[in-house]
């Protein structure tokens, strides 16, 4: 039997492993982001509202250049949503104001209708865009609400995500923050594909004792998990740790958890308007405290500062190559105003050992020269016949291995690092 190999032997970086036990987070170099703070903050959002803040922002490669960056926020308290476009995350686009969500006729009021956007970016979605958003109506109090878009603009199908009301819930009164994270294939139970939960929305505990969260199969309708009262087990909190793995109880609003990998992920809250933490995960129910508050933006600025009274809601991109892109809400004390400042980030790790750049690559074009040998179990040598490697001189190689037992194939040893889950393709 002859084994015809494909043009290229490569072994890649691509997903992170479980995070390994003992030493302090903050210091494993995977997890590290060095921010710098944009010097001309607040950025000019171009609101069509009297506020630009608690921004979601969202980065594609392959969106046209002059809208890579676009961002979701507040045009006013809980009060209106808006979009704006940008080619380098500073000079933006004039905001567009979303519909077919809450409005004010949603409350007797005018207010607190639609606020805190969290937006899911998925091309191969009917409607790519799934907007998740706060917003109190007369009919139904206090939920997080659901939307979905073609555009990020033009909203439709507008429905109630997860309902504070239900008994037990741990979703409060004025949702600051919520952040939604997708896990495609994410099911404890894979051999019923009825269990499979891929959508997670996490939230500040209503008792103030963590991040809640709660599950959802079509990201449409989300259910929290229930506590077991015969064994005291709590259901419907993430674990939170501290740097060393000690158990952490530590109210906060998370925003947004940016998934680098499958198993790389990156939460963003804060608590008290004032402070930003940094988690990290390789699992997403079970979360590490990396920092607190985030070195350099973590905390509100001297006075007269844009965000001088106020430094919240954080929400970030990855840019590739080890770039970072950080946009926050802030307030000014004496103006009054609410705006969005930006920070660039730059993890050393993941600029020499970026997303979907191979360890090591062999073009099969001598394999010889590449340094592969032959390896077997039976002593056969390759003779052209029984066993042989044929190098074809469009860059493949072929296996021959024609006995009736043993093994025979051809190998290479190289030391590599493996700081990620292997992914292997021949």
């Amino acid at each position: 039997m002859d084994f015809h190999c494909l043009q290229t032997f490569r072994v890649a970086a691509t997903a992170s492993l479980a995070l390994a036990a003992a030493s302090a987070v903050a210091l494993e170099p995977k997890w590290q982001i060095t921010w710098t703070d944009h010097t001309n903050n607040p950025v000019a959002l171009r609101s069509p509202g009297s506020r630009e803040y608690m921004p979601y922002v969202l980065y594609h490669p392959a969106w046209p250049a002059e809208s890579r960056y676009r961002v979701w926020y507040d045009t006013e308290s809980i009060a209106g949503l808006a979009y704006s476009y940008s080619a380098d995350g500073l000079n933006w686009s004039a905001g567009v104001p979303l519909t077919g969500i809450n409005g004010p006729d949603a409350s007797s009021t005018g207010g607190e209708f639609a606020g805190r956007p969290v937006v899911l970016y998925n091309p191969a979605w009917p409607k790519p865009y799934r907007l998740y958003y706060y917003g109190r109506t007369d009919a139904v109090p206090h939920p997080i609400w659901v939307a979905e878009s073609a555009d990020g603009i033009a909203f439709e199908n507008n429905q109630v995500a997860l309902d504070p009301t239900v008994p037990g819930s741990r979703l409060g009164t004025y949702a600051d923050g919520h952040a939604v994270a997708w896990f495609p294939g994410r099911n404890a139970t894979p051999a019923d594909p009825e269990a499979e939960r891929p959508f997670i929305m996490y939230f500040r505990d209503r008792g103030g004792q963590g991040i809640a969260y709660a599950t959802s199969r079509d990201g449409y309708v989300f259910e929290e998990p229930e506590d077991d009262p015969f064994t005291e087990t709590v259901e419907g909190l993430v674990e939170l740790l501290d740097a060393d793995r000690n158990p952490l109880v530590l109210p906060m609003h998370p925003t947004q958890v940016l998934q680098l990998a499958q198993n790389d992920l990156r939460m963003f809250a804060f608590e008290s308007n004032r402070t930003l933490r940094y988690l990290v995960s390789a699992n997403g129910l079970k979360w590490i405290l990396a920092e607190d508050p985030i070195p350099g933006i973590g905390e509100a600025g001297e006075a007269g500062a844009w965000n001088d009274q106020r430094n919240y809601y954080a929400s970030a991109a990855y840019l590739g190559e080890g770039r970072f892109y950080l946009m926050r809400g802030g307030r000014n004390n004496a103006s009054g105003l609410y705006r969005t400042g930006v920070a660039f980030g730059l993890s050393a790790f993941y600029r020499d050992q970026d997303l979907g750049q191979w360890a090591y690559y062999s073009p099969m074009t001598d394999w010889q020269a590449e340094g592969w040998t032959p390896f077997t179990t039976t002593g056969n040598e390759p003779d052209g016949d029984l066993v042989a490697v044929i190098q074809h001189a469009d860059g493949t190689v072929s296996v021959r291995d024609r006995k009736d037992s043993g093994n025979f194939y051809i190998r290479l040893d190289t030391a590599w690092t493996v700081p990620f889950t292997v992914e292997f393709r021949a």
